[in-house]
């Protein structure tokens, strides 16, 4: 099976970075998927995750764990040093075809607010010459959007400069709430606030067909290039049922990856 996804010649965020103020938001998922279509667009990507030592992913990342931050106080730069990694790798972009992708663990919006303001980030970034955007994740509970309206309101102060994006999660469920509920009122007030962002929607996988393909330790594009044969038996399943997992991933793939990639496209920039 081919990939389904065909690439466009379009320009993306030298710097793309993906946070929330929740965990089990979606933000990892996401960050691997632009990943994707980073590469299918023929760029070299830096993958750095922002997370706890707990956390395993697959891939040649720099990892920075969140425990670290319990040692800012004898570094150089704070908290900022806990993150030097992450400014070498931005440093090391040579051209327009090079990027960082950050994965930012959720509960680190303080401390990413903090290091935003003490090195100046977006100034930094737009005195490189280097294009930003930043991803705001949110799934449809009343706190997480909550949260996210907070986020997107404090990005604007601390990095003016960086653009913004709203991904509205679908994993929890949809975003139509009943008229004069709660959680329509803080709806609302989101998309108030991210009249200034890029807000798209992030389908659900049906049926778990992604949850139990990356238990399998099967990446996106593994599950989309297996023969149906091949993946039953490593998901240990009828065929049938592989097949339908296959179907659900490559679904979710097309779809979310041309949200995104359209949500990322850098304005009035050529190819």
């Amino acid at each position: 099976m081919t990939n389904p996804s065909k690439t466009n010649a379009v320009r993306l965020p030298a710097v793309l970075e993906l946070c929330g103020h929740g965990t089990s938001l979606g933000k990892s998922l996401l960050a691997t998927t632009a990943e994707l279509i980073y590469r299918l667009a023929g760029y070299k990507v830096v993958m750095v995750r922002i997370e706890s030592k707990m956390i395993k992913h697959r891939g040649d990342h720099i990892r920075i764990p969140t425990e670290d931050f319990a040692e800012a106080a004898v570094l150089v730069g704070g908290l900022s040093g806990v993150i030097a990694p992450l400014f070498a790798a931005v440093r090391d972009i040579k051209d327009d075809r090079s990027a960082v992708i950050i994965d930012w663990a959720g509960g680190q919006a303080d401390h990413r607010s903090h290091i935003f303001v003490a090195t100046r980030f977006g100034e930094r970034l737009k005195a490189m010459g280097l294009n930003a955007t930043s991803v705001v994740v949110t799934t449809n509970t009343a706190s997480d959007m909550t949260h996210a309206n907070e986020l997107l309101r404090r990005s604007e102060t601390v990095a003016p400069s960086v653009n913004r994006c709203l991904a509205l999660n679908k994993r929890r469920g949809s975003f139509n709430f009943v008229t004069g509920s709660e959680q329509a009122r803080i709806f609302d007030k989101l998309i108030q606030e991210a009249k200034g962002a890029r807000p798209f929607e992030v389908d659900a996988v049906g049926g778990q067909s992604l949850k139990i393909c990356d238990d399998a330790g099967l990446s996106i594009p593994d599950v989309i290039e297996s023969s149906v044969e091949m993946l039953a038996a490593q998901l240990k399943c009828d065929e049938f049922i592989a097949a339908a997992c296959q179907t659900e991933v490559v679904a979710w793939y097309v779809k979310t990856t041309d949200a995104l990639r359209s949500a990322l496209k850098v304005p009035n920039a050529k190819p």
